[in-house]
């Protein structure tokens, strides 16, 4: 009689949670779900090779004119990218086949660990500067950039943060929404804008708190809140950008007329007008850039999309754009397909960093926003911010794996 009663109830399924966490619990019906674990979506990764491989070629052609005369080497950045490129594809392979559920186990340290960094950067002498700004930690043979690994470290625990206060912060009781839903939100903020301010780091800061507001509306925030978060960053941006960035407000002054000031700071912007201009509908042939001949200051960097539009032309820029839109739509539909609200939170903010850096490096290059330090994935150089790239869509990879089905 027992057993019979048993069976009419419905099950649900409870997901273990940290010591001193209520436990959530799924309501799954009458059918008890198990998480199942299959192939990795191939055609995600593919088309991440494609991007890196594709990345790779570009930094070559776009670099060893200015490789050659300011290092010595021509082949100097593409040797180094190689490198990079192979340790972020084992980075890849490792976080594919590490149990994403482990990430979440230590978002709290991975983020204490990169905001800790990043203050390193700020106070340790080693920081080395850039353009006015520390953004580099040399820690011994090794030097990187921490706001990388922040950026995801922010990803990772607004993703359990959501995921274990869904509850509370979607709640009917206003003062838990207020608590779980914006004053919480609220800390995240400072805790971003503090550390790339100390660095002088707009692009990073902007960026990151661009990410805390997809988060937020993904985690099921109230627009209002969102809105009101976004007026205190603006108006603290206002205040502070103008005191501590004395240098992004210049490139501010440029934006509107790069021509007025060809001999400083509107010289990179107008160069690289010239070089997206010059490509037309083809482009002028592989290798055959003229601006990356000592025109466009270090075109391997932030403006290789420049390059890119000079020598394959508006049909080698657009498939660009819609190989990133393809991993982008790829990327929507594993996190779509995710086994819990963790690791489809988890995937959507790596995604939305991927496809908001493509956005905003495009805007960059042709002028469309002011000069900022923003990369764009898998072409711009750096040793930092492509193996911290490889880790995200191993990431991506390691959720795509796991499914629920009826058990």
């Amino acid at each position: 009689m027992d057993r019979d009663m048993h069976k009419k109830k419905p099950v649900k399924t409870t997901v273990p949670a940290r010591p001193g966490r209520a436990p959530i619990r799924t309501d799954l019906g009458k059918t008890e779900k198990i998480r199942t674990v299959g192939g990795f979506d191939k055609t995600f990764l593919v088309t991440v090779i494609i991007l890196l491989a594709f990345g790779t070629i570009m930094i070559f052609s776009a670099s060893y004119a200015y490789a050659g005369a300011n290092m010595g080497d021509s082949y100097h950045y593409i040797k180094r990218q190689l490198l990079f490129a192979a340790i972020g594809i084992v980075v890849m392979y490792l976080m594919s086949h590490l149990d994403y559920k482990v990430i979440k186990l230590g978002s709290i340290p991975i983020f204490a660990v990169s905001l800790i960094l990043m203050l390193l950067v700020t106070f340790s002498s080693s920081g080395e500067a850039h353009k006015g700004a520390a953004r580099w930690l040399e820690l011994g043979p090794l030097s990187f950039q921490p706001s990388e690994i922040f950026k995801l470290s922010v990803i990772i625990i607004l993703a359990d943060y959501i995921a274990h206060f869904y509850d509370k912060i979607i709640s009917d009781d206003f003062r838990e929404r207020i608590k779980y839903g914006f004053l919480a939100y609220l800390a995240a903020g400072v805790a971003v804008v503090v550390p790339f301010l100390m660095q002088k780091h707009l692009s990073g800061c902007i960026i990151t708190l661009m990410i805390v507001a997809c988060m937020m509306f993904l985690g099921g925030s109230d627009l209002k809140v969102i809105g009101l978060l976004i007026g205190i960053c603006v108006i603290v941006g206002l205040i502070a950008v103008p005191i501590l960035l004395k240098h992004s407000m210049d490139r501010f002054a440029v934006w509107f007329d790069p021509f007025s000031d060809l001999s400083d700071k509107g010289w990179q912007p107008v160069q690289s007008l010239f070089a997206v201009s010059s490509g037309g509908l083809w482009g002028v042939g592989f290798g055959a850039s003229k601006q990356k001949q000592l025109y466009l200051p270090e075109p391997q960097n932030d403006y290789i999309f420049a390059i890119l539009c000079e020598e394959l032309g508006f049909i080698g820029a657009i498939s660009v754009i819609c190989i990133f839109a393809f991993l982008i739509y790829r990327g929507v539909k594993i996190a779509l397909r995710a086994p819990d609200r963790f690791s489809s939170l988890l995937c959507a903010g790596i995604i939305f960093q991927v496809g908001l850096q493509m956005i905003l490096n495009i805007c960059v290059v042709t002028n469309t926003i002011p000069s900022t330090g923003i990369s764009l994935p898998f072409f711009s150089y750096g040793g930092t911010s492509l193996v911290i790239l490889m880790a995200e869509m191993g990431i991506v990879l390691n959720v795509s794996r796991y499914s629920l089905e009826d058990k």
